[in-house]
């Protein structure tokens, strides 16, 4: 459940859309540039969250005030292999990483 913490809306300082390039980051994406909010729209080309060192990677992009948008995802089609519901699985690992590392400093 999305827990809203701030008592008034306040548009965001940047937005950083990880998973710009699919259906729902394209909308999303289109709404921001609708709305005039600063954005960054992140693909897969610019972070792999799969690839070596991605946590670090997306660690240098975000700002303190950022507020990140996570739409990336591998889904399973009726063609795919059962390695590609592991490989989602897969995605959240360098996030954990990231935010574990952030949340201590």
């Amino acid at each position: 459940m999305l827990e809203h913490l701030n008592p008034a809306l306040t548009r965001p300082d940047r937005v950083v859309m990880l998973g710009a390039s699919g259906f729902v980051g394209t909308a999303i994406v289109r709404r921001l540039m609708a709305d005039g909010v600063s954005h960054i729209a992140l693909t897969r080309k610019a972070v792999d969250l799969l690839a070596e060192g991605a946590a670090g990677r997306l660690k240098a992009i975000l700002q303190p005030t950022d507020s990140l948008v996570m739409t990336s995802a591998t889904v399973r089609c009726a063609h795919s292999s059962r390695g590609t519901a592991l490989t989602s699985c897969r995605v959240s690992s360098p996030w954990s990483r990231l935010s574990s590392a952030t949340t201590k400093q």
